[in-house]
Order: C-alpha cells, then structure tokens, then sequence
C-alpha cells in the first residue's frame, strides 16, 4: 500500500497546481488514481491472456472479457474510494508526506505528472503493438 498512498500524494500535488473554490483535490487524486490503476491492471491481464494462450482462444467468452475488463475501473474505483476517502486515510497521507518531501513539491507533481501521461502512452504502444500480431 505504501506504492499506492505515493501515487495518491504525487497525484494530489498535481491537482492542486489547479486552484478550486472547494477542497476536492483528495477526491480528484482519488479518482484519477483508480483510473491509472484499472489502465494499470487491464494491461498486465491483456499480456499474460495475449501470450499465455494461442489467438481465437477465448473467443466464445469474448463478453465475459470485455465486463471483466469492464468491472476492474470499478472494483478499483471502489475499493480507493473506500480506502482513501470513507476511512479519511488522505489526510494521515497528506500530512505525512508533506513533512516527508516539504523540500521536494516540484518533483513528486513532476512524477504525478509522469504517471499521469505514461500509463495511458504504454497502453495504447501495447494495443498497437498486440493489434499487428
């Protein structure tokens, strides 16, 4: 979890370069969290169904695939939802690294940032990738 919990801390330091007239930037952190994660986790599934077994393979349970990769965003969604926001583990979070990396803001955005663009460009090089083969 402590990979996680930077992530979140890197991805909240990112929204809050954004000024709001309401404190959302934990609910925004949180969302875009599960979303990188769902990216995250529907990659490593889509490489080890895609090498593990031969093409065609499970072509009749194509729609139990597509709601499995359907339902990761959500299972993901909430179970950060509920880690982050219901249990108010944000604020341990934020507290903790803002003493930890006060010296060093510009660098964990910079990796928020990073995270942030990166996971979608990997997954879109792998869709390509997997649809030439």
């Amino acid at each position: 979890m402590r990979i996680l919990s930077f992530l979140y801390y890197a991805l909240y330091k990112l929204s809050t370069v954004i000024k709001r007239k309401e404190d959302i930037d934990h609910i925004i952190a949180c969302n875009i969290l599960s979303v990188m994660l769902s990216t995250n986790t529907i990659l490593f599934f889509a490489i080890v169904l895609r090498f593990s077994f031969a093409k065609g393979f499970f072509l009749p349970y194509d729609n139990y695939i597509k709601i499995f990769f359907g339902s990761i965003f959500f299972i993901w969604y909430f179970i950060l939802k509920r880690h982050f926001i219901e249990k108010e583990y944000y604020v341990w979070i934020i507290g903790k690294y803002d003493t930890e990396y006060k010296d060093r803001i510009k660098l964990i955005r910079i990796i928020g940032f990073l995270y942030l663009i990166f996971t979608p460009i990997s997954f879109i090089v792998f869709a390509i990738f997997i649809s030439r083969m």
